[in-house]
């Protein structure tokens, strides 16, 4: 029998899909609302003006360790959606290809192989990292919160990590996993994820993308929700959260309406929450007390377009660049344009995606000159690790610069100890979304996660059992003896 529950979830992000469908499928009707005219939120997709080719936001990646994103596309009945990547590429300064991927050994030492024969890292690289990889092995889950209130480039410069093996390996991958600088990163989120993403067993390396543009992941949403009674609706901006007595009673949308409800699942970021709350409500709930004093960390990224050569621009399916000013470079393949596409060109082109994290000086450049420099960076990597001087050197047709300047928040020791949970001191309010306490980094995954406790916490309270949901990987060989 389902309970006289009024849901609303504010946004349709990653955190609110999870939430909305777990609970539908729950029996429960739910009415999502989202001021953006698509499903997404950040991890979403967009027609480009120029060659109607639907483009991602960003390149989003998962990992294998990324459990509770896959379940949320098996949910949606998304059974093949991913193309997994197990070997890892890294350009080196000496113009070649190191590879990562795992070898049959027992954790942690499926990693060795590979890592020894990196030629971009010395010898002393190599000896300083694998200390400290045996440092963040041993220390085990407890011993994370040790280094609680540290970032970890306090905790690598500890450990004696040379400058090198800092530009060459920690900065970049660091910086990728947890989306802002080590110098601005939580020691202990960057643990965890060393520990799980690499050191507890050969099943977590890889990178998977989706074969599909992020939007229309989410397309069966909508059907799951109507056939529990509720609604999807998009281009619906909520303007305020309402409450009494100690206890939520719905919110006021952009035209003034007034929507009853006996429980709100904001999904929103900080800053826009802060909007939605009066003085009363943060007096009443510790949980938005500090709402005004996020910060975050920019992504920028590049999308190129190239005429198609024989042979293509890229080869690999992507390229990790140390020490450069993107982070990735992602081969997106061939794609065939419109016949009616507005740019002055027919048939296939090559398209390269370059990305970076923690951006926060490139955010701050003119959008001509991060084209420019990205088409310098793509071709620096492919010309000294894929292609030879008497390949044909494809003509450039177009380039389109993204910039989010609050890409995620900055996960900071400060910022850290902040992030609320999805129950509070206000009935009926459950704060969900990448920001807040999942133990993740803001990624998909951590968004997944955020709208999955949220999920538990209204079945919860409506007496419902919340629905299984799956578990970390576990740890394997060696490494189940410390995590």
């Amino acid at each position: 029998m389902t309970p006289n529950a009024n849901i609303i979830v504010i946004g349709a992000g990653l955190a609110g899909i999870a939430a909305s469908l777990r609970l539908a499928r729950l029996g429960l009707p739910v009415r999502l609302l989202e001021t953006r005219k698509r499903l997404g939120g950040r991890a979403s997709s967009f027609t480009d003006p120029t060659t109607d080719v639907v483009l991602d936001q960003c390149q989003h990646a998962v990992m294998p360790a990324c459990t509770h994103i896959l379940d949320l596309y098996q949910q949606l009945g998304l059974h093949d959606v991913i193309e997994w990547h197990h070997r890892v590429h890294f350009t080196t300064e000496h113009n070649t290809v190191d590879t990562i991927s795992p070898a049959p050994l027992p954790a942690p030492l499926h990693l060795a192989p590979s890592f020894l024969a990196m030629r971009g890292l010395s010898l002393r690289d190599k000896l300083a990292i694998a200390y400290a990889m045996t440092r963040i092995l041993t220390l085990g889950k407890a011993g994370r919160e040790r280094h609680r209130g540290r970032t970890i480039a306090q905790l690598l410069d500890d450990w004696g990590q040379p400058r090198t093996a800092r530009r060459r390996f920690w900065d970049v991958t660091i910086t990728s996993a947890c989306n802002d600088q080590p110098e601005n990163v939580d020691a202990p989120l960057a643990l965890k994820v060393f520990q799980e993403g690499f050191l507890a067993t050969s099943k977590a390396l890889g990178v998977g993308l989706p074969r599909i543009p992020l939007v229309e992941l989410y397309q069966p949403l909508e059907q799951e929700l109507s056939n529990a009674g509720g609604s999807l609706e998009l281009g619906t901006s909520v303007t305020r959260i309402t409450h009494e007595g100690g206890r939520v009673t719905g919110v006021v949308t952009a035209d003034g309406q007034h929507r009853p409800a006996t429980h709100v699942i904001t999904t929103v970021p900080p800053d826009r929450l802060h909007k939605l709350v009066d003085a009363n409500l943060i007096a009443r709930d510790q949980r938005l007390a500090n709402l005004d004093r996020w910060t975050f960390a920019p992504i920028v990224a590049v999308h190129l377009f190239y005429e198609l050569t024989d042979p293509p621009l890229m080869r690999l399916p992507h390229l990790v660049t140390p020490d450069r000013p993107f982070d990735w470079i992602f081969n997106k393949g061939v794609t065939t344009l419109p016949p009616d596409a507005p740019i002055d060109h027919q048939g296939p082109v090559q398209h390269a995606h370059l990305l970076t994290s923690g951006a926060h000086k490139a955010v701050l450049e003119h959008p001509k000159n991060v084209l420019k420099l990205a088409k310098t960076e793509l071709f620096r990597a492919v010309n000294s690790v894929e292609r030879s001087f008497n390949d044909p050197k494809p003509s450039f047709l177009h380039g389109r610069v993204i910039k989010e300047k609050v890409a995620t928040f900055s996960p900071s020791p400060e910022l850290m100890s902040a992030r609320p949970a999805a129950s509070g001191d206000l009935k009926g309010l459950y704060i969900s979304g990448d920001w807040t306490d999942t133990g993740w980094p803001a990624t998909m995954e951590g968004a997944v996660r955020a709208g999955h406790a949220a999920l538990c916490a209204v079945a919860t309270d409506l007496n419902f059992d919340p629905p299984p949901l799956p578990g970390d990987m576990p740890a394997e060989g060696i490494s189940r003896w410390f995590l």
